[in-house]
């Protein structure tokens, strides 16, 4: 089992000890990602008869908001919350994030030395928030026209430089 679905799973009990149905507010902007989320919620579905809804959002802030205004209410709409450094700090500020949750288990597997997994956009998280990928730039390549791809940013360098025109950036 991955170690995503292990701190899913962490996470949805610990929010409700009988969950069977969670809300999880997240961008559904993205096919992969709408699909990798579909694929997630049926494993937990079969595995756990937990019922993960993924609540599309287009803008993080609307469901900042309705957290906002339902305040320390017991129940939330929101039971998890895909969210950048801005809308954390403003929930952790407000205590209304669950946490912190330094007692899950897969902890163990993180370098919690690493800045990239403790701070949000240089906001200390405080365990209150886990990364949810590590990915900071993702490169897609022909591999019929480019037989060796560049994996650091000095052969990404050399790659530029040697085939200008040639990198671009699809936005």
């Amino acid at each position: 089992m991955s170690i995503l679905i292990k701190i899913f799973l962490f996470l949805i009990v610990s929010l409700n000890s009988f969950a069977n149905e969670v809300n999880f507010h997240a961008w559904g902007g993205s096919s992969n990602i709408n699909k990798y989320i579909s694929n997630f919620s049926n494993d937990i579905k079969k595995s756990y008869d937990i019922q993960l809804n993924h609540i599309k959002i287009e803008d993080t802030q609307t469901s900042v908001n309705l957290i906002l205004s339902e305040g320390t209410q017991q129940k939330s709409k929101v039971d998890l919350i895909w969210i950048n450094g801005e809308n954390f700090s403003k929930l952790f500020n407000q205590k209304l994030l669950y946490g912190p949750i330094n007692n899950l288990y897969n902890l163990n597997y993180f370098d919690l030395t690493d800045p990239t997994l403790v701070n949000d956009f240089g906001i200390n998280t405080n365990l209150y928030e886990i990364p949810w990928g590590r990915s900071q730039l993702v490169f897609l390549y022909d591999s019929e026209i480019i037989n060796k791809p560049f994996y650091d940013i000095h052969s990404l360098k050399n790659f530029i430089t040697n085939n200008k025109g040639r990198f671009t950036y699809p936005k």
